[in-house]
């Protein structure tokens, strides 16, 4: 797809967001998200078939069907309640609570957990934004999966992520994501980032997170980046004063009024593969890349 000057240095910064994300092949036909914009950034909801084009690991496929994605949502939001975050503990249960009024509409469903030395189900799943409030406000939540043993370390990211996956996410229908507030540090899981990868693209959801630096230093965590890269969706930094309105404008655009498309991959190619969306289009851009896994 052609594109001029000033209509790329619009998209750059949106292009370089975009994280690649795991979609898994476990039939013959691949399934892929995207979402396209117009030269002024706004949602274009009016694509046929014959303006996308998408090409695996390099090559043209051909394009089976297409069509909007309007299912509900199911938002599960992991908060790292470890030593290293404890003084932001209640700001990230205010933050989640304020995401979710934000953006949750008829349908849409949530969730929080809590993790350190072990990993908890603070809110039970809702579809009432007020209702996750008052969980997180009551309770200490029930204990998902075992704690970890003996002096192990006090944050288990890696097994809250491929927990919360496997036991609230696998076998749900429709649009699933997780959001993990965090500094990204883990400390004593029996899962590696690789596996809790896995785990959340066998559940056929993306993963987003808001990555906090450790205290002072300004470090971040390269794990996160990683696992967040794996697993598809976008980091974002803190909000700042509050002000949850970037960060669910872009969870918004990443989520709903997308497209999915279906083509069929070549079967002797193995391993993952990388998936490019284009559309024919003038001023028309499809975001992002992403990536499946053939068995």
């Amino acid at each position: 797809m052609k594109r001029i000057a000033w209509f790329g240095c619009f998209f750059a910064m949106a292009c370089v967001a975009q994280q690649p994300t795991a979609f898994r092949s476990d039939v013959e036909l691949v399934t892929i998200p995207f979402t396209a914009l117009d030269s002024q950034g706004a949602l274009v909801s009016d694509l046929e078939k014959e303006e996308v084009q998408v090409f695996d690991n390099g090559q043209r496929r051909v394009v089976r069907s297409l069509w909007r994605d309007e299912l509900p949502l199911t938002l599960g939001i992991i908060i790292d309640a470890s030593e290293s975050q404890e003084a932001l503990l209640t700001s990230h249960r205010d933050t989640a609570v304020a995401l979710l009024e934000r953006i949750m509409r008829r349908g849409d469903r949530a969730f929080v957990v809590s993790v350190n030395r072990d990993v908890r189900l603070w809110a039970e799943i809702s579809s009432d934004a007020a209702g996750v409030k008052r969980q997180l406000t009551s309770a200490r939540g029930e204990r998902m999966g075992q704690a970890c043993p003996g002096d192990c370390g006090a944050s288990l990211l890696w097994d809250a992520v491929y927990e919360t996956a496997r036991l609230k996410l696998a076998g749900i229908p429709g649009n699933k994501a997780l959001l993990i507030m965090s500094d990204g540090f883990d400390s004593g899981s029996a899962h590696t980032v690789e596996q809790a990868a896995r785990e959340v693209q066998g559940a056929d959801a993306s993963l987003y997170a808001v990555h906090y630096p450790v205290n002072s230093s300004r470090r971040i965590a390269a794990a996160l980046r990683r696992l967040v890269s794996l697993t598809g969706g976008l980091s974002f930094d803190p909000p700042k004063k509050g002000d949850m309105e970037p960060i669910a404008l872009q969870l918004e655009r990443d989520l709903r009024r997308r497209y999915m498309l279906s083509f069929l991959p070549e079967k002797v190619m193995g391993g993952w593969h990388d998936v490019r969306v284009e559309t024919t289009r003038t001023n028309v851009v499809a975001l992002g890349n992403r990536r499946y896994f053939q068995k």
